[in-house]
């Protein structure tokens, strides 16, 4: 457990350095330009310890830990701006240790590591549905499309994990290259849908949605498809831990706001989130 724990705290540091370095340059460049082949570079490095993570812990203990990214993105982006963290941001941020460490005391080794039948078809069509929708959100105006796409977003960066624990051994054979295809494939099109999202609404309303779903949703396949659980009697410690921790995430989706106090990373006049459509702040 101790690897894996450590592979997803390395992903958490990545994951929220470089989401400051996302917010700067979606906002500065666009989302095509060099600045975010850097990003994309530094996403896939934190996949790579993620997914460690997931084929080491219960699922409900990796996705907390990485949702511990948005702590170091509070701190990364409070040094960028050069502002100090408000007294509530420092609850969330001691909200979450607590609850994470918590969560480690009562979490006992990761369930089975297979693959679960019929999984994989369900897998393609969750992709299928959910780029689907992303183009439906996408054509949506401000604020309500921002707000449907960070849904999806949290969506699509579920599948991954969920993905990843339905692999047994990573083998060149059919059975197993197709469910592992779409690992990469949710990651790309939350990382696509994420982007779209931090360009039109206020970071808390897409970025909210995102961590609760990306969280809540394989911690409960992972009980239920692949038998993960605590230890015995620890139960409504474990519930409580990640509620707390939870809740501390939650508090710190909006604190990349302060990204936009940068001089140069307001977006035009008339663009979604400029002057005349304010929404306050940025998405990581």
């Amino acid at each position: 457990m101790l690897i894996g724990l450590l592979a997803a705290l390395a992903a958490a540091v990545l994951f929220g350095v470089t989401a400051v370095l996302q917010a700067v340059a979606v906002r500065r460049s666009g989302l095509v330009s060099w600045a975010m082949v850097g990003v994309t570079g530094g996403y896939v490095l934190g996949w790579g310890f993620h997914l460690v993570a997931i084929s080491l812990l219960p699922l409900y203990l990796a996705q907390m830990a990485i949702g511990g990214s948005l702590a170091v993105t509070a701190l990364a982006a409070s040094r960028v701006v050069g502002e100090p963290l408000a007294r509530r941001h420092w609850w969330a941020i001691a909200a979450m240790v607590l609850g994470f460490v918590a969560l480690v005391a009562s979490a006992a080794a990761p369930g089975s590591s297979h693959q679960v039948g019929h999984l994989t078809p369900a897998l393609y069509l969750a992709l299928a549905v959910l780029g689907a929708a992303g183009v439906v959100a996408w054509r949506l105006p401000a604020p309500r499309g921002g707000v449907a796409l960070g849904l999806l977003a949290g969506l699509a960066y579920a599948g991954a994990p969920v993905a990843t624990r339905d692999l047994e051994h990573v083998t060149l054979d059919l059975h197993v290259l197709l469910p592992a295809l779409t690992v990469p494939l949710f990651g790309t099109l939350g990382f696509l849908l994420q982007s779209v999202s931090l360009e039109r609404v206020a970071v808390t309303a897409s970025t909210a949605p995102t961590v609760l779903l990306e969280t809540f949703v394989p911690a409960a396949l992972g009980v239920l498809l692949f038998d993960d659980h605590v230890r015995p009697h620890l139960g409504a410690v474990a519930v409580v831990a990640f509620l707390v921790a939870t809740a501390g995430t939650l508090v710190l989706s909006g604190v990349e706001g302060r990204l936009g106090e940068l001089e140069g990373s307001e977006p035009p006049p008339g663009t979604p989130g400029g002057p005349e459509e304010p929404v306050g702040d940025l998405h990581r």
